[in-house]
């Protein structure tokens, strides 16, 4: 099923699979003539696997890794230094560096109950940012 929505940009299109998004199309400014594509692909559980992002010759792919239905990791390739981060940000500074296409990871740990504990960020496999949490059960 296609579906087209007007917005203050022009219009974005929507293709539906069995209630699934499997493809989009938007402008991010109104005087851009070149849409973003974005292609969903979803694992055997229905969740959601791959997103493929194109914009001329920019590219972004987002691939998530689950355990137990709970994202365990997020793969991300790109050549864009900025743009096409509506699907995924990356959440680190990439001015400065000079050599493109760039690798970016998001690794997620859970504790026994489900509860998310930590996540750590890599870029291009370098340790960028840790995080964790602490909880207590009573």
């Amino acid at each position: 099923m296609d579906n087209g929505i007007k917005t203050s940009m022009g219009y974005n299109y929507y293709t539906y699979d069995d209630k699934r998004l499997i493809n989009e199309k938007y402008w991010e400014l109104s005087a851009d003539k070149t849409p973003i594509t974005v292609q969903y692909d979803y694992n055997a559980d229905g969740l959601l696997s791959k997103m493929s992002v194109q914009k001329d010759t920019l590219y972004k792919t987002v691939q998530y890794q689950y355990l137990a239905k709970k994202v365990s990791k997020i793969h991300v390739e790109t050549n864009a230094t900025s743009g096409l981060s509506r699907e995924f940000p990356i959440l680190v500074y990439l001015g400065n560096l000079k050599k493109f296409p760039i690798k970016y990871d998001t690794e997620y740990s859970y504790d026994k109950n489900g509860n998310l504990i930590e996540w750590k960020n890599f870029l291009n496999e370098e340790p960028q940012s840790f995080y964790s949490y602490s909880l207590q059960y009573y």
